[in-house]
Order: C-alpha cells, then sequence, then structure tokens
C-alpha cells in the first residue's frame, strides 16, 4: 500500500471501490483536489496494489470536447526546418502559426523515443493558435526546458491564454527562481484578475508529462501520473477571452518565452474524467517511453 506525500499537508481517505474486484485503497490528498470526493473516487490513483490494474492507452480523439492536439511527429519536415504551421489534430482546425521570419520554432528529429518535438530559442520564437471557447478545461503536454532566463521567478509558458488585468485567463508552463528551483505550474483566473496556481518542482532538461486539470471548483496539475498539488476552491468558469492561446510565450506585454522542445500538447475544452486522463497519460506514457505510476497497456 502506497502513501502519496510529495511533501504536502495530506488528508488521507479510504476508498473502497469496485473496479474488477474489490480494491481497497489509501490515498492522500491535498484538499481534495477533484472534488469533495475525489471525482471518480480516487480510481486511477496510479497504484491499486492489485492485479486488476491496468490502464488502456486512449488516443485523445476518443474523448469528447477534444479542442487542441498538436503532434510533433505529424509534421513532415527536415531537421532543422523552421514550423510555420502546427496542424490540430484534433479535427477542430485550430492550427498554430508562425508566420515571421526569425521567429519561428524549429522542427527537430529524434527527441524522444526516437521522435521528434518543437524547439523553441526562449528569444522570440512563438506560435499563436485560434481563440478557443472553454469554461473548465484539462490541458496536456510532453515538454522539457533548458537554460533559463536571467531573473526571479521566471516564467517558461508551453500554452498560455493569459493576458494583462482583466483579461487574466489560463497557462500551463515551466517556471523557475533565481535560486536554482524550477516548477511545472498550472495558473487560471474565473474573475479576469485574482489567479489561483497548483505546481510542484521539475527538473530542466529532463522530458515530463504534465497535465493541468480545472473541474470548476480547484485546478489539480498531474506530473507523469502523479497528482503533484492542487489549489484552494475557487468556484467558477475559467475567465474565456476572446485572446488566441499562446505556443510559447505568455498571451500578455511580458512574453516570458519558453525555450526547450515540445513534443505533443493536448487541450480538452471541458475538464475530463480522471479515468480518461490516466488513459491519454498511458497514451503519452506510451509513446514517448516515460515512466508513470499506472500499469499502461494497449
Amino acid at each position: 500500500m502506497r502513501w502519496a506525500t510529495n511533501g504536502q499537508k495530506r488528508h488521507c481517505i479510504l476508498w473502497s471501490i469496485l473496479l474488477t474486484g474489490h480494491v481497497a485503497i489509501s490515498h492522500c490528498v491535498k484538499d481534495f483536489p477533484e472534488s469533495p470526493f475525489e471525482s471518480d473516487a480516487a480510481v486511477l490513483l496510479a497504484d491499486l496494489d492489485g492485479a486488476n490494474d491496468f490502464f488502456i492507452a486512449r488516443s485523445p480523439d476518443t474523448v469528447s470536447n477534444l479542442a487542441i492536439w498538436y503532434k510533433a511527429d505529424s509534421i513532415t519536415l527536415s531537421d532543422g526546418d523552421p514550423v510555420l504551421t502546427w496542424t490540430d489534430d484534433s479535427g477542430s482546425g485550430n492550427d498554430a502559426v508562425s508566420g515571421t521570419v526569425g521567429m519561428q520554432p524549429v522542427f527537430k528529429e529524434n527527441q524522444i523515443n526516437d521522435l521528434p518535438a518543437v524547439q523553441l530559442d526562449g528569444i522570440d520564437d512563438e506560435m499563436v493558435s485560434t481563440d478557443v471557447a472553454f469554461d473548465s478545461h484539462t490541458v496536456f503536454f510532453v515538454a522539457r526546458f533548458t537554460k533559463p532566463f536571467p531573473g526571479s521567478d521566471f516564467r517558461m509558458n508551453v500554452i498560455s491564454k493569459h493576458h494583462n488585468v482583466p483579461n487574466h485567463s489560463t497557462a500551463l508552463y515551466f517556471n523557475w527562481r533565481n535560486d536554482g528551483s524550477s516548477f511545472a505550474t498550472f495558473r487560471n483566473s474565473v474573475d479576469g484578475a485574482t489567479e489561483f496556481f497548483a505546481g510542484r518542482s521539475v527538473n530542466p532538461d529532463q522530458w515530463y508529462i504534465v497535465a493541468g486539470t480545472f473541474n470548476g471548483i480547484i485546478s489539480s496539475i498531474f506530473i507523469d501520473g502523479e497528482l503533484a498539488d492542487a489549489s484552494d476552491s475557487n468556484a467558477g468558469v475559467i475567465n474565456d477571452t476572446s485572446f488566441p492561446f499562446y505556443i510559447g510565450r505568455n498571451a500578455n506585454t511580458l512574453a516570458h518565452r519558453f525555450e526547450g522542445e515540445i513534443a505533443e500538447i493536448i487541450m480538452f475544452r471541458e475538464h475530463i474524467s480522471d479515468q480518461h486522463r490516466v488513459e491519454i497519460e498511458c497514451y503519452l506514457g506510451l509513446k514517448y517511453a516515460l515512466p508513470l505510476p499506472h500499469n499502461c497497456t494497449y
């Protein structure tokens, strides 16, 4: 039986659920991050300590409300070519584009598990999608950041719709402090001004599967399949501005640019279930050979 502490204060709950058999799970969570009952009864705590704990990898396009899906392995370019358009594979037509020479990311082959990634220089590289309507939402990315920018509390946005007050909205990013520590962080606002955060420490030059979820009450961030942190309660819908989503920078006047590589970005316009989240994490973990606490299979 495993206790998830992650260095945070936790409330511990003993769940008893029925999967294919009766399985008792001891689960510690911070302030009930998914709901007062930890949505889907904390099912999908990655370690059930039983034989019936396998999760089948699920393609994102089999889950409702898929709004954005950028995959570097869908790009047909040669190593070192500039990326002018990152086609949205969700079917929604929300392509990300970068039309300015010198500000275009670069396609790089064989970056993770023999698969390519899109590389951004942290100076001026960026891509911009169309506006995507949403209220609660779930966002995933597979990425790593490299050399940090000088300064304190510098954010390196992987995907952001976060603009100036009163247009604060949402962003999922890496950030670091001038003491050398670094974090993955999920940032949201329901009123366009007040913000709430969930985040946990991470390492530079390391690939991560990061998922941010907002269920209408609480933001949670999952790193490599494990619940890393959750925000306080902030009931409402995310302030959905008319601004587009940016890849590799913030949407506001302080760009907070990303330096590193991005292999995949997935966004759902609604909060998805824990079951689906874990299955998509399995899809990403198996695809990119990244370790997860789930027992994943095809």
